[in-house]
């Protein structure tokens, strides 16, 4: 843009002493007073105005750290692009800086972020309160994926193991999670904690969704809210959901959960679900135990799975693993898988559905078979397991289904 001659509105003249407000005389006219004819004292108004407001958006530009360009016609888009602006690497703690996790989400929300600036919302030591007064923390953001939520790192022996929470008593187990995770999402009533409707989350680590056990409350829901699809992808580090009166952990609708390190324990609902073409990786400790309905839940043609050195845990729920409507449950490349004690089947693949299971798998103690694959569905087992399945190893039953032992 082009830099304008500073004008004061007290006297009316510019930085050259001429007054470009008064009306000029015919000889003034005549030599070419810059504020036009004097038959049109508004000329002057408007001309002396647009000289302020030129010069307003000049200083606009030069805080901006932006050189002046009379042929650049963007200078003040990029100016306001820049006044909301994080150029480089932020930290925003909670409580010490923002009052709540959701005053520091609505502050960001003011900002784009720089292609290569991050930001981190630090939470302290404590509980995070999320209710219906406060509504889920919505995690949408254009830069989301520039975004991190982080607690502070896990104490102890740090993330629990399957033994130190299969217990039978709902408190006791909390109190082990708040023990380990010293900052807590603490969920009351039928809203979920985390909500991202579409777009990406850098990441959330060392965190617990601790809920009342409110029926419909989630503790992370990725991809769906009140009806409406999205496309949002996140990455969990060291995340446990205990008592959510929902799933622990809900992947919907064209959503992606990756995660190292996830656990869910006395759930209403699954302890994990991907739903409507979405998916749920995890790598590390995958443990689901103790949850009302199954440990892990994938249908509707979504994935579940475990990757390379994934330990994967999903006991006494009322099923470990449910796969139905074109749903796939991968382990195959896991290190172990355990489907012990549930309360129905340790495995109900249905639907058209597909199961795969590594080298080592344990079953047992469920309250029907350990592998039951029904309508037209395919499980594909390693040799040598001591699994019970229904139909027989290698043979085709339950509606043209088929459990592959080889």
């Amino acid at each position: 843009m082009r830099e304008r001659f500073l004008f004061s509105w007290a006297d009316g003249k510019d930085s050259a002493g001429q007054d470009l407000r008064r009306v000029p005389t015919n000889a003034e006219i005549a030599a070419g007073y810059p504020c036009g004819p004097a038959d049109k004292p508004l000329h002057n108004e408007v001309t002396a105005r647009g000289l302020m407001a030129a010069n307003e958006l000049g200083y606009l530009v030069e805080v901006n750290d932006l050189a002046f360009d009379e042929d650049d016609q963007t200078q003040v888009y990029q100016a306001v692009i820049r006044t909301h602006l994080i150029p480089e690497d932020m930290t925003l703690y909670v409580p010490a800086q923002y009052p709540t996790i959701h005053a520091a989400r609505q502050y960001l929300l003011r900002y784009r972020i720089a292609g290569d600036a991050n930001v981190r919302i630090q939470l302290g030591a404590g509980d995070f309160p999320i209710d219906i007064s406060t509504g889920p923390l919505f995690l949408d953001h254009p830069d989301g994926g520039r975004i991190e939520i982080v607690g502070q790192p896990l104490t102890g022996t740090g993330f629990p193991t399957p033994t130190e929470v299969d217990l039978p008593n709902r408190t006791t187990v909390e109190q082990l999670i708040r023990q380990r995770f010293p900052s807590r999402i603490v969920i009351t009533g039928a809203v979920p904690g985390f909500f991202l409707l579409s777009g990406t989350i850098k990441r959330i680590k060392d965190l617990a969704f601790i809920g009342d056990g409110t029926s419909s409350q989630d503790g992370i829901r990725i991809g769906e809210w009140v009806g409406q699809i999205g496309s949002g992808n996140i990455k969990l580090e060291n995340v446990w959901a205990h008592n959510i009166g929902g799933n622990g952990m809900r992947s919907n609708y064209n959503a992606a959960i990756a995660g190292q390190n996830l656990g869910a324990t006395y759930c209403g609902g699954a302890g994990f679900l991907a739903a409507n073409l979405s998916g749920i990786q995890v790598g590390g400790a995958f443990i689901s135990v103790r949850n009302v309905g199954a440990g892990i839940a994938v249908r509707d043609t979504s994935f579940i799975e475990g990757v390379v050195g994934a330990e994967c845990y999903f006991n006494r729920n009322s099923i470990g693993i449910v796969a139905q409507d074109m749903g796939n449950a991968k382990f195959r490349d896991a290190t172990r898988l355990e489907i012990k004690n549930n309360a129905s089947f340790g495995v109900l693949n249905s639907w058209a559905s597909l199961l795969s299971v590594p080298l080592f798998v344990t079953g047992g103690g469920n309250g029907g078979v350990d592998i039951q694959s029904d309508v037209g569905s395919t499980a594909t087992i390693p040799s040598g397991t001591s699994l019970t399945m229904s139909p027989a190893a290698n043979t085709i039953g339950n509606n043209n289904s088929y459990n592959r032992v080889a």
